[in-house]
């Protein structure tokens, strides 16, 4: 449930004054009234504004996460990230939670969550399953050479990366890893490690 252009709905607690653009003749300055997108104080100040609704709406924030809220009497979650919202509860709750956000907000619903921020949903007899699949072939696919074989964990046992000889500068010049993004591609395993892969974790640290 993504509210759409949210900051503008954000109104900033100082003076913000801009000139006029180039195309606009004249000599007045502008008070800038909202939060819009390209100020430095925007997304504080459209954070400031949610959480506020929020908390006056009944919610708690979490201290763990700030940005889970969670109402007490309606036992429903709101998870914000940024302009996403997720919303677990009961139905009535969710629909509660719906209007009071409309009347503030300009929002699209998008029913049931199969994405959010990355993370795929899927719905089974069992429960919720929550993984990164799709993020993890895009990984694969960006970095790793064509019919690449699986291997069964992510790291053989003892191993310990950076015990070897560095390579000669001749070496080094005609190596494949030269081409490789490294920083690219410890950062991509760690957005992965830290979201459904923990078991990356201890590989990605070596890398």
């Amino acid at each position: 449930m993504p509210e759409q252009q949210q900051p503008v709905f954000a109104y900033p607690c100082d003076e913000i004054l801009a000139r006029h653009p180039d195309k606009i003749k004249g000599e007045d300055i502008l008070e800038i009234k909202g939060g819009w997108y390209g100020l430095p104080e925007a997304p504080r100040l459209w954070n400031d504004t949610v959480v506020a609704f929020l908390r006056r709406e009944g919610f708690s924030q979490s201290v763990v996460d700030r940005g889970l809220f969670y109402h007490e009497t309606k036992d429903l979650y709101v998870n914000l990230y940024v302009d996403d919202a997720l919303l677990m509860g009961p139905a009535e709750s969710r629909e509660w939670i719906k209007d009071t956000l409309s009347t503030e907000f300009k929002m699209k619903l998008l029913g049931i969550a199969r994405q959010f921020v990355g993370l795929q949903i899927e719905y089974t007899d069992d429960g919720i399953v929550i993984h990164q699949t799709n993020y993890a072939h895009k990984i694969v696919d960006m970095f790793l050479p064509p019919n690449s074989r699986p291997v069964a964990t992510p790291i053989a046992p003892n191993t310990h990366i950076g015990t070897e000889p560095l390579p000669s500068d001749d070496e080094w010049e005609h190596s494949p890893e030269r081409k490789l993004p490294y920083r690219q591609v410890v950062g991509s395993l760690l957005s992965l490690a830290t979201g459904t892969r923990p078991d990356l974790l201890y590989p990605t640290k070596e890398l």
